[in-house]
């Protein structure tokens, strides 16, 4: 998919209406996709970690009314196109995105990238070694972010083996395995996977 948003555009469009366009279709190279995904990775970046796609900033519902009749890509170039900045966003920066979502129903599969998203923040993981025998045992705190059906975005705890290996590389017992960081992966409208890691 070729991403293209005109001049005149370009200053106005919701940042995050920008992310949604440029994930569902891979981070096509443009500068206004290059900007929407630095964005997508400095939320991810720590301290605090963000919802890296904070879909209720993109007023979709405002620039159409009608089904997706000329489809997901087309809707998404509206919303970026017509945005005059009149629209009322929703531009809170704090850490409360508890029951956020879209303002239109993203529920069909066509919104799959979207739910795809998944953003695994390892706080600390490490090995401490029992000195009087052999076990070895895990420390960890990690959180993984997930998008709802609507785009909701909410944390749970998971187990250091939940994690991908592009996050934590290595789970064995070892002095030396000490991670701290945040990745995110998702898989754009074509099936393909994608990830980018911060470690800190």
């Amino acid at each position: 998919m070729s991403v293209v948003f005109s001049g005149s555009s370009a200053s106005a469009y919701p940042i995050d209406c920008a992310i949604l366009l440029c994930l569902s279709g891979g981070w096509p190279p443009s500068t206004e996709c290059a900007q929407a995904k630095a964005e997508f990775v400095r939320r991810i970046t720590p301290l605090p970690v963000e919802p890296p796609l904070q879909i209720w900033r993109c007023p979709m519902a405002s620039t159409a009314q009608s089904e997706f009749s000329t489809g997901v890509t087309d809707r998404l170039f509206r919303v970026a196109s017509d945005f005059s900045g009149s629209q009322a966003v929703d531009e809170t920066t704090s850490g409360d995105f508890g029951g956020k979502q879209a303002d239109i129903d993203i529920s069909g599969s066509e919104f799959d990238f979207v739910r795809s998203v998944k953003v695994w923040s390892v706080e600390f993981f490490e090995h401490m070694r029992d000195p009087k025998s052999t076990d070895c045992e895990m420390i960890y705190r990690i959180g993984l972010g997930s998008y709802g059906q609507q785009g909701q975005f909410s944390w749970q705890r998971v187990k250091p083996y939940d994690v991908p290996e592009f996050v934590i590389p290595f789970k064995g017992c070892r002095d030396d395995n000490r991670v701290r960081a945040v990745g995110v992966e998702w898989t754009d409208s074509d099936g393909k996977r994608g990830t980018e890691v911060v470690n800190y």
